[in-house]
Formats: structure tokens, sequence, C-alpha cells
């Protein structure tokens, strides 16, 4: 069970996968016929979608993503957001946090503060 999870998450790099990629990238310049035949159907709705195209032309790549995310599932699946990037993330600081030197039960404090980036000291200048 955990294996199939895993597999799914990060399948391996294939010629579908790079397909996957480039429409992530950008989804208006990926032909119909490139997609696999079961997210076709609902990748040609989204490219005929002028909402779509005006928020792809507006926003970042990640804020586009997300929002489409909830209005197109099977999108959603192939695409790899910021949640799995901050997972992804969170394991790499909590490896660093948990190592034989800094051996501690409750981590939550030093992880908040290793994914925290927007942290800055509230210390005066003297």
């Amino acid at each position: 069970m955990l294996i199939d999870e895993f597999n799914r998450c990060y399948p391996e790099y294939t010629e579908e996968s790079k397909v996957d990629q480039k429409l992530i990238r950008n989804p208006f310049s990926t032909e119909d016929g490139e997609v696999t035949e079961g997210i076709q159907e609902e990748f040609i709705e989204f490219q005929n979608d002028r909402n779509c195209k005006d928020a792809f032309e507006s926003n970042s790549l990640e804020s586009f993503w997300c929002k489409k995310a909830i209005c197109y599932t099977k999108l959603r699946e192939i695409a790899i957001l910021s949640t799995t990037y901050l997972c992804k993330q969170g394991f790499s600081a909590l490896l660093v946090i948990k190592n034989k030197a800094r051996n501690r039960l409750k981590v939550s404090n030093d992880l908040l503060v290793a994914l925290s980036k927007n942290i800055s000291p509230r210390i005066p200048n003297p």
C-alpha cells in the first residue's frame, strides 16, 4: 500500500511524464494528441476555456495551478503542487534536526523555524 502511493507520487521519468511536465509548464502550447487518453477530454475543455488562458497569462504558474486544480481534477493529479514541495522540504529539514547530535523528542519548534522563510528578527539596531 505504501509502495503503491510512493510510486503514484514519484513515477519513473518516462516519455509520458515529459509530456505531463510540458503540459504543466505551458498548457496552451501542448497539442491535444500529446496528452494521455485519460485526461484528453478534460484537457481540451481546459484549453478552450478563455478564463483559464487569461488567468495563466496574469498569474504565476504556482498560483494558476492552485486555483485551477479545484476545477480540473484529472489535470490536478499530474501537477506537482507547492504542498508536495513543502512536504519534501519538511522531511529534509526533519532529517537535519533529528540527527544523533540533536536528538530531541519534540522538534516542532525547530521544524517551524526551518520551514519559515520570511522570519526576520525584531531586534532594533543599536
